[in-house]
């Protein structure tokens, strides 16, 4: 396995262990942010309204005397002054049990600006419709221009531009003396081990990426969702972001066992499009729908280009106005988009479009736009209330659902059916799943190996109310065995034995038989399973469990440790030993554009989905004899022939004529719905440092939240149900 480490000035160390250990729950701090940003928003927007047009009649004055309202009546506060008034400590929160009373305590806590009260005041005030509606433009306008603001608080958090890094994989190494490290995520912030952002810069770049991403998944008991969307995204031939493991180290520390990821950025596109500082790559993560009245709601990576959203605001109108895929087939990679909704409705994932977050929207240089998932750690069975549902359940709400999954429901089905067969399959994943626990066991071992003092690797975040998973969680959790999490944590193979049947059925698919029959016998460790069980009362599910995790991990495992070979994978999962591809993959395929999968007549390490002959690296997985890199898709070069290769039955052959590979084009690569995009050689990777890092969403605060003035004594309920959404 690659080792990844990391330098710094010690006393940078010093403070990114400390930025990282957050002192308090990760539900509290999000019920802080969220009604932070209600009282901005409420503090700003109170100061555009006159109340003497809007409520002419009433002594505001008198009603209303924290808003100092003047002669031209419109209150005279300082913003600043009154938000800076109000208790933002988290430790004065932590102290409540109920989440009402958590939310009430801030809203009360500026003594002169009792906001619960001016907002309760407010409510009992008549208004006419016709300036209701100009209050609800009013606010708008305000959330919009707030935006930017909350996005950007989490640039804050610990960087550096003083790191160097060394990448060491088959006894050789790559130096990077220009690193700029982040603390990255928001939600993964709260768990043991941070989450990093890395930029390489110096016009360097590792395998053909200059910014990657590096995450623990604690939420995740298996290390392996974000590993197996990348695969099945490469699998299908999807252009999207690849992800493999590496072993973490920052200042010779060991960090343990991390995904490493490469990353939406103005420099992916070059590399994979060959469009250098690209105009239109859209971060989406606050916008309520794919409509052209919720534009900000995304925004642009190109900071130079950020005044000028016309060509995007020209596409979501034409969403707007579609009224069939066919009226957007020129300007929209609609397959694609619905090949992404049939992986997410069959992993159960909700934290993408459905959640109006967690995706990019580009325009390519062929003039079409088309959408970009990432983050996957809360797929395959993180929520239950998918397992049992028809695609029906996710499309409410979102146009582009509506207009491809509902009015078309063929083509999508027709999408989905071809996506079961390829991939979303017990034959197909069940054996990948096997080779890649195999190759990261000793890793894991590791990784819950605590030292002489009791600490585990990289927990920087000691108090993090986050769970721990034993090794036997990981490994009974990889099966049939359902654990908990953050959330519901479905076992792999059993939420995909129980997706695979009900979609088999529900659209009448044509499936193995052996994984239909109710009679398949699985393996269950009955002492770490967490009993799902559906009430139809309560429309609700619920689940037993009453495993406690052991205090320390057995020093038995050391033994399997050190028995264990070890297989150097860059991108790419490893798995048993095979004498002949069964794709037929000979040597000489290496020398072309192709995006097969190394095997161990090979004698080159062919890493990424390839596509036109090239003679860059790029991040892909490594496989066995190989002597040099592949111009498509390399590591590191071994000489020695590995003990493993690659499933030969997960990576089939494709040909994407003109797209350089991109990391997602690792592991699974299919050889019938290759992507054609005309995008010539990229020239150079923008050395640009710029601060736009990937976070996780912190705030959805949408102008829908709160329609009328007389609804906003609904806050508390509102946040409450942010925090849950």
């Amino acid at each position: 396995m690659p080792n990844l480490k990391i330098y710094m000035p010690d006393e940078e160390f010093t403070e990114l262990k400390t930025e990282a250990d957050i002192k308090y729950d990760y539900y509290d701090y999000i019920i802080m942010e969220r009604v932070k940003y209600e009282i901005e928003i409420y503090v700003f927007f109170l100061k555009k309204i006159n109340f003497k047009e809007f409520f002419p009649g009433y002594n505001i004055d008198e009603i209303l005397p924290e808003l100092k309202v003047g002669e031209d009546g419109f209150p005279t506060y300082d913003e600043m002054e009154v938000i800076n008034g109000f208790d933002f400590n988290l430790e004065n929160i932590s102290n409540f049990k109920d989440e009402n009373e958590k939310v009430m305590s801030i809203l009360k806590s500026n003594i002169n600006f009792n906001l619960y009260n001016i907002i309760s005041g407010i409510s009992l005030l008549e208004i006419s419709d016709e300036k209701d509606k100009e209050l609800n433009n009013i606010l708008s306008t305000t959330i919009s221009n707030l935006k930017f603001v909350v996005s950007n608080r989490a640039s804050t958090d610990f960087k550096t531009k003083n790191a160097t890094m060394i990448f060491e994989l088959d006894g050789e190494q790559k130096n990077f003396d220009k690193v700029t490290l982040k603390l990255g995520g928001a939600y993964s912030r709260y768990f043991q081990k941070p989450g990093f952002n890395l930029k390489i810069r110096g016009k360097k770049d590792l395998y053909g990426r200059s910014q990657l991403k590096l995450r623990a998944d604690c939420n995740d008991p298996t290390i392996m969702r974000t590993k197996l969307i990348s695969d099945i995204h490469n699998r299908l031939g999807l252009i999207s972001v690849s992800s493999t493991y590496v072993q973490l180290y920052i200042n010779d520390e060991f960090m343990g066992l991390y995904t490493l990821s490469d990353d939406y950025k103005l420099s992916w596109v070059e590399k994979v499009y060959g469009e250098k500082n690209a105009k239109n790559l859209y971060k989406c993560d606050k916008i309520e729908d794919i409509l052209p009245q919720y534009y900000d709601g995304c925004s642009n990576e190109n900071e130079e280009e950020m005044n000028d959203n016309s060509e995007w605001i020209e596409f979501l109108t034409a969403v707007e106005n579609a009224k069939s895929a066919a009226d957007l087939e020129d300007i929209f990679e609609i397959d694609h988009f619905l090949y992404e909704m049939a992986i997410d409705y069959l992993t159960g994932s909700f934290d993408h479009v459905q959640a109006n977050h967690n995706y990019y929207m580009y325009k390519q240089p062929n003039g079409k736009w088309i959408y970009l998932s990432h983050d996957f750690d809360h797929d395959f069975g993180q929520e239950d209330i998918f397992l049992y549902s028809t695609y029906d359940y996710t499309t409410e709400g979102n146009h582009l659902l509506e207009l491809f999954v509902t009015t078309d429901s063929a083509r999508f089905e027709k999408i989905l059916g071809e996506v079961v067969s390829k991939v979303f399959n017990p034959s197909t994943l069940y054996s990948h799943i096997d080779e890649i626990k195999e190759y990261i066991k000793p890793y894991v071992i590791l990784d819950k190996t605590p030292d002489a003092n009791g600490n585990y690797p990289g927990y920087f975040n000691i108090d993090s109310g986050n769970k721990d998973f034993s090794l036997e969680q990981w490994d009974a959790y990889s099966e049939f065995t359902n654990g908990v999490s953050d959330m519901e944590s479905y076992g792999l193979k059993y939420w995909i034995l129980m997706k695979y049947r009900f979609v088999c059925n529900s659209y009448e698919l044509e499936c193995d038989p052996i994984y239909l029959d109710e009679n398949y016998e699985y393996p269950v460790v009955e002492e770490l399973n967490a009993n799902y069980e559906y009430d139809p009362i309560f429309d609700n599910w619920h689940f037993t469990y009453s495993y406690e995790m052991p205090t320390e991990t057995s020093t038995d495992y050391f033994f399997d440790y050190e028995n264990e070979y070890y297989t150097d994978i860059l991108f790419e999962t490893p798995i048993e030993t095979t004498t002949e591809s069964p794709n037929e993959l000979a040597t000489e395929v290496l020398t072309e554009s192709s995006i097969e999968s190394p095997t161990e007549t090979s004698t080159e390490i062919f890493i990424e989905s390839p596509t036109e002959t090239s003679t860059e690296s790029s991040i892909e997985s490594p496989t066995e004899t190989s002597t040099e890199l592949s111009t498509e898709t390399p590591t590191e070069a071994s000489t020695e022939t590995s003990t493993q290769t690659y499933s030969e039955s997960f990576v089939e052959t494709q040909t994407i004529s003109t797209v350089e590979p991109t990391l997602t084009e690792i592991e699974f690569i299919s050889d019938d719905e290759a992507l054609e995009v005309d995008v010539e050689e990229p020239t150079s990777i923008d050395d640009n440092d710029s601060d736009s890092e990937e976070e996780e969403d912190l705030v959805t605060i949408t102008a829908t939240t709160t329609n009328k003035i007389k609804t906003i004594t609904k806050t508390v309920m509102m946040v409450r149900t942010t925090i849950i959404n």
